[in-house]
């Protein structure tokens, strides 16, 4: 075997497991904080703070401009300080404009949603923007070198820390500020702790042909973000804006709940997969192997995770978010199979990226946008139930474009990937009858009980499918826990 990819593999398993870590406590972190929260501060106050989450999201999105992707996908050889530096400087100007934008527009965005408290809050946040432009090239670096370890020290630390600062806040009623909060203390002090695990610091280095040299690649991932962007919280600003604050924290909070945690999840391989198959985008028919088996995986998990929030969305808002956000329950399963399309796309997408195939990701993206806000519009004749619909739709129509093309550049047969979704979705169907009727049998009636039952039995059921056929998923499971790769990594 190559050397030089047998320590990539190696890097790769190795910053697979960090990764992984890193996620996994997040997500535990999160979900503690958000069930905390949620029953201490009131839906209409995380509607006001997702209504301000529409124009200050906006602004880490600008300051990167593409350049992340583009450090972690370039050649080592054309790694330079001054390469780096160039790109860190650029941001950093950027993120002052940025700020200064969002500052003088606050009032404006005060009167769009008719809450004069949201002046105030889009001031303070705008500070994050600084601190954001500060961390991308180091995070990047970090990312790049797939040096994780660092990442799960971040998370270890600064979690906890916003989180027992927003909840303490709103144990003696802060509200909305408690959020407020929580959020300044969160990107303040991840963005200064990154800069420090990273060891890496900028020269006073300027060359516009490096930005120059980037800039195809970056400028239509920039773009393709941009859209997508907007795509995504155009449906937070539509039900601000003609449904009300109260509605939008009760929506909000389905798609954090659901949606962004199944996000941290994709996460944990994404993070890995983008820089390792950036370094082997030469070679088909390795990027071909890659591609197949982490869309089989991830499929594996998030339909687990789909079939568990199906059968069980009431027992789950709530046992974790309380009685005052029954509400969400509806829309759980929509947003789950959401996040499912979501992150089996990802993978198309960073495939792409990884081939060097920008452009194509914006006219994708661009289309989809259309179709998708067109959604939103429509579906807010039948409230936020019909927005998250119009949604899931149009989710779906992306996934199918991006894996459609990746899998197009990587000569990889339909037939093939076509069977793997058709088993899965028969193994879950099957899981489901025997849950249910499992359930029915016993009797119990008791939400907690019922929710910890039935997801056990769900996990039972799908682990000794998969330890009984020897599937890839459990193979690669074995190769993590042993340390060493399987077979088809070497």
């Amino acid at each position: 075997m190559n050397p030089e990819r047998k320590n990539l593999n190696l890097d790769a398993i190795a910053g697979l497991r960090f990764s992984t870590a890193s996620k996994i406590f997040e997500i535990i972190a999160i979900l503690i904080i958000v069930m905390i929260l949620a029953r201490l501060i009131e839906p209409k106050d995380f509607g006001i703070m997702a209504m301000c989450s529409v124009f200050t999201g906006i602004s880490a999105l600008l300051i990167d401009f593409g350049t992340s992707d583009a450090i972690i996908r370039h050649k080592e050889e054309k790694i330079s300080d001054s390469f780096l530096s160039s790109i860190f400087w650029i941001n950093n100007l950027l993120g002052i404009v940025i700020m200064s934008i969002m500052i003088s527009v606050s009032g404006l965005i005060a009167n769009l949603y008719g809450y004069e408290i949201i002046k105030t809050i889009v001031i303070i946040l705008s500070i994050n923007i600084i601190f954001s432009a500060m961390e991308s090239v180091p995070t990047a670096i970090i990312i790049r070198n797939l040096d994780f370890r660092k990442i799960l020290y971040q998370k270890v630390l600064i979690l906890p820390i916003s989180g027992f600062i927003g909840v303490t806040m709103a144990v003696n009623g802060y509200g909305v500020w408690s959020l407020v909060a929580q959020q300044i203390v969160f990107v303040i002090g991840g963005s200064l702790f990154i800069w420090y695990l990273s060891k890496w610091k900028p020269i006073f280095s300027f060359d516009v042909g490096h930005i120059k040299e980037i800039f195809h690649f970056s400028g239509y991932l920039s773009l393709s973000k941009f859209v997508n962007y907007f795509t995504k919280n155009g449906d937070l600003f539509l039900i601000g804006k003609y449904i009300g604050a109260e509605s939008l924290g009760i929506y909000s909070k389905g798609y954090q709940f659901t949606v962004q945690i199944i996000k941290s999840i994709n996460g944990i391989v994404i993070k890995v997969f983008y820089p390792s198959i950036s370094k082997i985008q030469n070679d088909k028919k390795k990027l071909s192997e890659v591609f197949a088996s982490t869309l089989q995986v991830m499929l594996s998990i998030y339909s687990v995770i789909f079939l568990i929030g199906f059968m069980f969305s009431e027992e789950i808002v709530y046992a974790l978010l309380g009685g005052q956000w029954g509400s969400v329950a509806p829309l759980l399963p929509v947003f789950l199979l959401l996040a499912l399309f979501f992150g089996l796309g990802s993978i198309g997408s960073h495939t792409l990226k990884a081939l060097g195939h920008a452009k194509l990701i914006f006219k994708i993206i661009f289309f989809n946008a259309v179709l998708t806000i067109s959604a939103f519009v429509i579906g807010l004749q039948w409230g936020i139930k019909g927005v998250a619909i119009g949604y899931l739709f149009t989710t779906f129509i992306l996934f199918l474009s991006l894996l459609i093309n990746s899998m197009r550049y990587l000569s990889i047969r339909l037939m093939g990937v076509a069977i793997v979704f058709f088993k899965n979705i028969i193994l879950m169907l099957l899981v489901f009858i025997a849950v249910g009727e499992l359930l029915d049998y016993s009797g119990i009636q008791t939400s907690l009980i019922r929710l910890i039952l039935g997801m056990s039995l769900i996990l039972i059921i799908v682990g000794a499918y998969h330890y009984t056929l020897k599937t890839l998923e459990f193979r690669i499971l074995k190769s993590l826990i042993k340390n060493k790769l399987s077979e088809k990594y070497q």
